[in-house]
């Protein structure tokens, strides 16, 4: 079965489990109404290559990562959080650092396409978050043409059949018309390919494609371009999966076996205290955001 195929589910039915930090939906599969989501995507069994660690000769030089830094702090805020954070000052500072790793990418592909030239796509819900920091910095660069309606609104929820299967559900919003732009699929991080090939399938394979996270599995990015031909831009690489789909660092970086990497970023990223406004303007944007999504619907 090719990885990333729509499929047809006549219901799904859910009950949900706790899988590291994350209620995750667990569905069985029985005849009736569709269900839940408005499409939904095969990928099959994940991939073991893409859970092995990467090897040190194989592993790509941190030197060459264009956030090594900041997603190194995160890290470090991470680990001394225990994992999740304990407070929104903890939150705000996680998000200094993702926003600074967003701002760097956006610098990049501003340096192939203007901010006219492109439709976003960030699945929710990581990805609105990363929309949000994408559109205020645009803002700060004086590119006030960037509106909402070239932002997708849309949800992917990872859907567990059983061990080591998994379906993807699609909810859709509101998906712009691509009309020749360049399609850019921005995410806080990318674990598997899972997302980047159920947004291509929907979106039937569009011309020029543009991947954006704040960090990635090394082996999901060398999934993408082999299969896709897309080099995905990400502020680091990560050479370790746990099972359970989190992303972690390694004792050759200098952390204790175990360690988070970005943690549950979801958690991480939430709306942050209406007081953090003012220094951290991409929390004013995401409710802009929203309300202009609203208006789009």
């Amino acid at each position: 079965m090719e990885k990333g195929r729509r499929v047809e589910i006549e219901r799904l039915l859910a009950y949900v489990m706790m899988v590291g930090y994350k209620l995750v939906v667990v569905v069985k599969v029985e005849e009736g109404e569709r269900g839940l989501y408005d499409e939904v995507y095969d990928h099959g069994f994940l991939s073991e290559s893409l859970k092995d660690e990467v090897s040190l000769e194989d592993r790509w030089d941190p030197e060459n990562f264009f956030s090594a830094q900041s997603m190194l702090e995160v890290s470090e805020i991470v680990l001394e959080s225990g994992g999740l954070p304990r407070n929104a000052e903890d939150s705000f500072g996680y998000q200094q650092c993702i926003y600074d790793v967003i701002c760097r990418g956006t610098d990049r592909l501003l340096r192939e396409i203007r901010p006219s030239e492109m439709v976003l796509y960030p699945p929710l819900n990581g990805g609105e978050s990363i929309a949000a920091m994408m559109w205020s910095n645009l803002r700060e660069r004086g590119y006030r043409n960037f509106g909402a309606e070239q932002i997708a609104h849309f949800e992917l929820k990872r859907i567990h059949m059983e061990v080591g299967r998994f379906l993807v559900g699609a909810r859709y919003h509101y998906m712009p018309e691509n009309n020749g732009r360049v399609t850019v699929i921005a995410d806080d991080c990318m674990a598997t390919d899972a997302s980047v090939t159920s947004i291509l399938e929907k979106l039937g394979r569009p011309g020029e494609v543009k991947v954006l996270v704040a960090t990635a599995s090394q082996r999901s990015a060398e999934t993408v371009l082999d299969r896709y031909g897309i080099p995905v831009i990400a502020g680091s690489y990560v050479y370790k999966v746990a099972a359970n789909g989190y992303l972690m660092r390694t004792e050759q970086e200098g952390f204790p076996s175990g360690s988070y990497y970005v943690s549950d970023m979801g958690r991480w990223l939430k709306e942050l205290p209406g007081e953090f406004d003012d220094e951290a303007p991409w929390n004013r944007m995401r409710k802009q955001l929203r309300e202009e999504w609203a208006a789009l619907e």
